[in-house]
């Protein structure tokens, strides 16, 4: 028979003994991320205990992400118009060398038959230049004007070319004023012929031009 003091105090114990539950605390073994530019991050822990990474914006992504936004500002605005430094009436000097050697080279025609090789009386050529575009490209290369002074009222001025070089010079090109064959005359003479002398006239007021010429023999 067990005594009422050794029951209750059994009662006692196995009822109110406490337990302390054990905690075991979780060490964070995170090791932050290295990008690629060298920079770290470190991460975040939540409360369920998930870690997130934090996201990194790069440094070339910025600059790109800034000349792409100067690139579309620059594609927005009209590209400004290049001012036509040194042209008149829209055409470069050379550009008014090369039209009047194109229409000269043109009337330069070989007539030929046996024994007979000549270049034909078409040694003329007619077109327009205004005031500026004579001073600029024909006055500065002739060997005399006259008159010597004239303005846009002059009535007319006469250049005069007096060998190949200034013709050439006033025309762009001596290619453009020589024509010739293969063929050799009896006597050994050149099939070949070249312009000579030209002269020029100019009328300011109807701003006309035009050009007489004659062919020598060539090389």
């Amino acid at each position: 028979m067990v005594s009422l003091s050794r029951y209750w105090s059994s009662q006692f114990s196995e009822e109110g003994e406490t337990t302390t539950p054990e905690v075991t605390k979780e060490r964070d073994t995170t090791t932050p991320e290295v990008t690629k530019e060298g920079e770290t991050t470190t991460p975040v822990v939540t409360k369920e205990g998930e870690t997130t990474t934090p996201e990194v914006t790069k440094v070339g992504d910025k600059r790109r992400s800034k000349d792409t936004e100067n690139n579309e500002a620059k594609k927005g605005k009209p590209a400004a118009k290049k001012k036509a430094e040194g042209k008149i009436d829209g055409l470069s000097l050379t550009q008014h060398r090369r039209m009047l050697g194109d229409q000269v080279r043109d009337q330069i025609e070989i007539a030929g038959g046996q024994g007979n090789w000549h270049i034909k009386a078409k040694c003329h050529v007619h077109t327009q230049m205004s005031m500026e575009a004579f001073q600029a490209v024909v006055a500065p290369a002739a060997a005399c004007l006259t008159p010597s002074q004239f303005d846009r009222n002059t009535e007319v001025v006469l250049a005069e070319v007096r060998n190949m070089d200034q013709a050439a010079t006033i025309l762009g090109s001596a290619n453009k004023l020589r024509k010739g064959t293969r063929f050799v005359h009896k006597d050994g003479s050149s099939s070949s012929w070249e312009v000579s002398t030209m002269d020029i006239v100019f009328m300011p007021k109807k701003k006309e031009l035009r050009i007489w010429w004659t062919m020598g023999s060539g090389h």
